[in-house]
């Protein structure tokens, strides 16, 4: 009866998704030119002193929150400002608000996090960081808008998330800040991160920056070199962006760190005080340690820069863009970054804000990263008929502001997909796709090979069912249903 059961739900849901579509998107205007703004400058000129400034930011905020909260029952009421950080190569096991990891390192600012928000403990995500990304800024998935591995643009057709953003709520403020990824010269290049919607961009463009301490910083299309500490950099360009704000904002800050190279941090950003030069260890687990305490460091002093009005507007959303790359994955996993296994796909995701109900929480609902679209939009308090335009492109995300709002949400998804395609295997991982559910996982390598995994009895995947012996009756349905909801997606439009 459960078997039969758990197909009729998964035989609704597909039909469902099928005629919604999750809403829509409309081609994205590539041509649309970014705003013009003033460009921070570097290091002291670039980071802002927020004791200093925290009086006038105040008064400022006060003033903009006085006229929708205060007493004008008639003016619109201001909404959030909404923080996205991403960390570079980071799964559970990375993660200080799980336990999968014998030593998860030192981050006692995400821990707070944690300790104030919603932590997701069975996030989904693609096996490598621009899929990723393509994903969180389009609500798609990777056979939709074709960034089905690394180095991969996201095509000028997608409508992201900041201009979703701004025309479903008119008078947010954008801009992104570290690493992009996601560009060539098919989308933009270097201009892209501004034609996607983002009124300020300062980052890097690549899979990684060469050297921590000497690399290419582009801020609006423009490239510089700088030897500030990367981490440093994305901090004191999204400080002094922030503090200029005079009305609802939105910050993708998606760190480089800690993702190799491992270099050690400047002294005072890292308490791994024995480390030297270049990483020796074989692996280097104390260096990746002390860049993941180092982006911990600099983003505790973002958040302790904002003024007690604006911090308690401030929604934070915390992921991991995928799985820990495999010279510092720990055991359990067997797997990493670039596997369609849980070492690869597993991440942490928390979100902390002034609408979080009881604190504290942790979710088992299977959620996946695409979610992240339309939790930012729905945070936003944004119209879904301006943001999303019926007619456009699929969207598969599902908010999780449910999930934040209520200690009761029943879970939202039948099943989470994810995906590696596009290009070479990265780091002995298969290409594929792979569908789980509450309880099982199914893969389908792209070389022919099936796998299929109870993750309640085995969450590392020690055991392949069909390599164990005859599957159970209910392992069997389970197989068949998420192998048909697989199937049914890839043939959406």
């Amino acid at each position: 009866m459960r078997g039969r059961a758990f197909v009729a739900t998964f035989a609704f849901f597909v039909v469902a998704q099928g005629a919604c579509g999750g809403g829509g998107a409309v081609v994205a205007d590539a041509q649309d030119p970014p705003d013009a703004t003033i460009v921070p400058g570097e290091d002291a000129s670039a980071s802002v002193d927020a004791s200093a400034d925290a009086s006038v930011e105040d008064a400022r905020t006060s003033d903009v929150a006085s006229e929708g909260e205060a007493g004008d029952a008639s003016a619109p009421r201001v909404p959030p400002n909404i923080l996205l950080v991403i960390g570079d190569d980071m799964g559970l096991d990375a993660s200080v608000c799980h336990t999968v990891g014998a030593d998860p390192g030192r981050a006692p600012h995400l821990q707070a996090l944690c300790a104030s928000g919603v932590v997701f403990d069975n996030v989904w995500t693609a096996p490598v960081c621009s899929p990723t990304r393509a994903g969180i800024l389009t609500g798609r998935h990777s056979f939709r808008t074709g960034v089905g591995t690394v180095n991969l643009p996201l095509p000028v057709g997608e409508r992201a998330l900041p201009k979703a953003l701004v025309a479903g709520k008119p008078g947010y403020a954008t801009a992104a800040f570290g690493k992009w990824h996601l560009s060539n010269a098919s989308n933009g290049g270097a201009n892209h991160p501004n034609n996607v919607g983002f009124a300020q961009f300062s980052g890097s463009l690549g899979a990684q920056v060469s050297n921590f301490f000497n690399w290419s910083r582009v801020t609006n299309g423009l490239a510089a070199n700088t030897t500030t500490y990367a981490t440093t950099a994305n901090v004191n360009d999204a400080n002094a962006w922030i503090q200029a704000q005079t009305t609802p904002w939105f910050v993708w800050l998606a760190f480089n760190a800690p993702h190799a190279p491992f270099h050690v941090p400047p002294a005072g950003l890292h308490t791994y005080t024995t480390l030297t030069g270049p990483p020796l260890p074989n692996p280097p687990i104390d260096h990746y340690h002390a860049a993941l305490e180092a982006m911990d460091t600099e983003l505790g002093r973002l958040l302790g820069g904002l003024s007690p009005t604006v911090r308690a507007k401030t929604w934070v959303i915390f992921v991991g863009d995928n799985g820990t790359p495999p010279e510092v994955t720990q055991a359990p996993y067997t797997a990493s970054k670039g596997s369609l296994y849980q070492g690869g796909v597993h991440v942490p995701l928390f979100i902390s804000g002034p609408g979080v109900v009881d604190g504290g929480r942790r979710v088992s609902a299977i959620v996946h990263t695409v979610d992240i679209f339309k939790t930012v939009l729905e945070l936003a308090e944004v119209d879904m008929g301006a943001a999303l335009p019926a007619g456009g492109n699929t969207v598969d995300s599902v908010s999780l502001v449910p999930y934040l709002t209520s200690a009761n949400q029943a879970p939202l998804r039948p099943w989470v997909m994810t995906e590696v395609f596009g290009g070479a295997p990265f780091a002995g991982g298969r290409l594929g796709k792979a569908i789980r559910d509450e309880r099982y996982k199914l893969i389908r390598f792209n070389d022919g090979g099936v796998e299929l995994y109870d993750l309640d009895d085995d969450p590392y995947e020690a055991s392949e069912l069909h390599a164990a012996g005859p599957l159970s009756i209910d392992a069997e349905m389970h197989e068949a249903a998420l192998g048909a909801a697989l199937d049914t997606l890839l043939a959406s439009p």
